[in-house]
């Protein structure tokens, strides 16, 4: 059984809830999750280890992120959070996924990218699967949309401790073929929360997890191989969850040994 707790400013309230199958949103404020869970009906993912809890539900349409041709579509973010007890930010992940679409889904600019640490994508026609690993300037100072506003709102209400540089992960899919959802996963990971020292510098385009600079810094490095290692093999099970066909799938045995 899934546990529910109220989130407040100064502590946590549990109680019993279950995950229905049958809903195609069924996440709710408070809920903690782990292993497999199910959302849009019949879609599943798997959870990087731990129980993560649910601190942000954000309900959008496509008019905010025009991602989509067609009619504007739904679009659920959730916002998933690990947080150790003397509540410093150790992790959290990013999770869109979206109704259906009649038409098809525009590729994200992330399925472009290749200033960022590793990237591998497979796309075709209106299908795409992409998956990345970079770092991000975690400063919420920019323009902020729907999921950004609530995230900063936790963040403060929580009295959360957060650095100023995070590594993350980024997994991308959307295909005619399997239902025309589209489906995006970020995994963000607190280098600090794992021994790694702070950031020399906080910018991100002067950061020395830039891929050019961090050679100069191996301990940073090693964790950051470490991680990509382990976004390879999450990014497989992503694409076994979402039943993804055989010549849509992104080969990613490469990096089992990456760096090593």
């Amino acid at each position: 059984m899934k546990k529910v707790f109220c989130i407040t400013l100064f502590t946590f309230l549990f109680t019993s809830l279950s995950v229905s199958k049958n809903q195609y949103q069924p996440f709710q404020i408070g809920q903690i999750l782990s292993g497999k869970i199910n959302y849009a009906k019949e879609h599943e993912l798997t959870l990087p280890p731990g129980e993560w809890v649910v601190g942000i539900v954000n309900n959008t349409t496509s008019d905010e992120s025009p991602t989509s041709r067609g009619p504007r579509t739904n679009i659920y973010a959730i916002g998933l959070f690990q947080i150790n007890n003397k509540k410093v930010l150790k992790k959290y992940i990013e999770f869109r996924f979206t109704d259906p679409v009649t038409t098809y889904w525009i590729r994200p600019g992330d399925c472009d990218r290749e200033n960022v640490y590793v990237y591998e994508n497979n796309w075709g026609g209106n299908t795409f699967n992409c998956w990345m690993v970079n770092h991000y300037r975690l400063s919420l100072s920019h323009k902020l949309n729907s999921f950004e506003e609530k995230l900063k709102i936790f963040i403060l209400s929580e009295n959360l401790k957060v650095p100023d540089i995070v590594i993350y992960s980024q997994h991308i899919y959307a295909s005619p073929r399997n239902g025309n959802i589209l489906h995006t996963l970020r995994y963000y990971i607190n280098p600090e929360a794992e021994g790694v020292d702070p950031p020399i510098n906080s910018n991100w385009d002067t950061s020395e997890y830039q891929k050019i600079k961090i050679s100069s810094h191996p301990k940073k490095k090693q964790f950051m191989d470490n991680f990509v290692r382990t976004a390879a093999n999450y990014h497989n099970e992503f694409q076994e969850n979402l039943n993804m066909y055989k010549d849509e799938k992104i080969k990613l045995e490469k990096y089992k040994t990456f760096n090593k």
